[in-house]
């Protein structure tokens, strides 16, 4: 009997192949990050911060 782990069946995948590192195509929704003073409230705005 071939006592191999199954460990040796097992495929890692590298950082590159699970996360990507595609340029963002046009449509696609992506993250930036932008400067908080950038940010505007709005009126009804449902989140409102408290300083007590």
């Amino acid at each position: 009997m071939n006592k191999t782990g199954s460990a040796t069946k097992v495929k890692l995948n590298s950082f590159d192949d699970l996360f990507g590192i595609e340029q963002p195509q046009s449509g696609i929704e992506q993250v930036q990050e932008i400067a908080l003073t950038e940010l505007q409230g709005f009126k009804e705005h449902p989140f409102k911060v408290l300083d007590d």
